[in-house]
Order: C-alpha cells, then structure tokens, then sequence
C-alpha cells in the first residue's frame, strides 16, 4: 500500500466542457421597462441562472455599450463570473448606445490570441445598433471560426429609454437631439 503510484492525467476528460463569452448589452435601452421590471434584470437574471447550470463549461463575460470591455477571462469559476455581472450596472456607463460589432471584434480577438479552438459567443442585448457594422465584422470573425447565438430582450412595441437616475427628476425620459422622448424596440 505504500509503495509508489504513476497516475496519467486524461486531458479529454478533464476538459469536457465548452469554451463561450457571454456578450451582455449594457446601454441604457436595456433600462427599458417592455419586459418587467426592465430588460436589464430580466437580462442579468437569465444569464445569471445559465451560469449557475454551466456544469463543467469555461465562460468569460464581456460588457458592451459602444465600446466593449473583457470583464471576466474564460473561467471555470461560474461563481466569480457570477459575481462580475451583479457589479455591471447600465446606470454607471459613460458609452452612449450599443455597438454589436465591438463586443463580436473584442470577443473575436480574445480568442484568437489564447488559440481557443472552439469560439462560441452567446450575445445578450435589445438588438440596437448605432454604429451598423454588426454583418462585416460577423462575417470576419465567423471565417475565424468564431460562432454567434444571440439572446433577444425586449418586444417590438417597446418602451421609452429612462434618462438615468442622475438627470435628475423622476421617471424622466431620454431624449434625442431633437427633444423627442427615445423609444427602444428589440430589433
């Protein structure tokens, strides 16, 4: 019983897996109220509840407004990830709008430089895009071979975009350059 013991590590089975970034839309229309209370919670809440299931999966998180942010590097640890998404908060970005194709590019070159063979971004958001080179830059990463499943949140009516608890008032709307109230819908 004391004798010496060779053990072989079995790579395969150790990582069974899959590797994904979770892209979550962190511009003030996910504060809209179409999908109660807003879409930011219905948002956090669902990606929140696939993390807790992820099993043996690495993930990583990735913020977006217009600009997109690595929060959290591919994990193992769901419950640090986890973490990470309660602090984002839409109130507190400076970016104005959503740029879908910064979170596919930062998603894209994050693993392209770790050689991450297989390359899933899971993209949570209304759909918006200011800046509309969401398909080239798709494309690119795609022939990469970086795939993309998307989560839409919020309805077609939609709802008015609030202004931000530090415009001061209550319940005030967001309003364009023309003084019209903003109004997002899930595209």
């Amino acid at each position: 019983l004391a004798r010496p013991l060779l053990f072989s590590k079995d790579e395969k089975s150790e990582l069974q897996g899959l590797p994904y970034l979770v892209a979550i839309d962190t511009s003030r229309s996910m504060l809209a109220a179409d999908v109660r209370p807003n879409r930011w919670f219905a948002a956090t809440n669902a990606v929140d509840r696939f993390l807790a299931s992820a099993g043996t999966d690495r993930a990583g998180l990735i913020s977006f407004a217009g600009v997109a942010y690595l929060n959290a590097p591919l994990s193992f640890d769901m419950n640090a990830i986890r973490t990470t998404l309660r602090y984002l908060d839409p109130e507190l970005m400076n970016d104005a709008g959503s740029s879908l194709a910064s979170a596919v590019d930062r998603a894209g070159r994050y693993f392209a430089s770790n050689n991450v063979p297989q390359r899933i971004l899971i993209l949570v958001s209304d759909g918006e895009d200011l800046e509309g080179n969401l398909v080239p830059a798709a494309r690119r990463w795609a022939r990469d071979g970086l795939k993309i499943c998307t989560v839409g949140v919020g309805t077609s009516a939609g709802a008015r975009v609030p202004a931000g608890r530090f415009a001061g008032g209550a319940a005030r709307s967001a309003k364009n350059t023309f003084g019209q109230e903003v109004v997002s819908r899930m595209n």
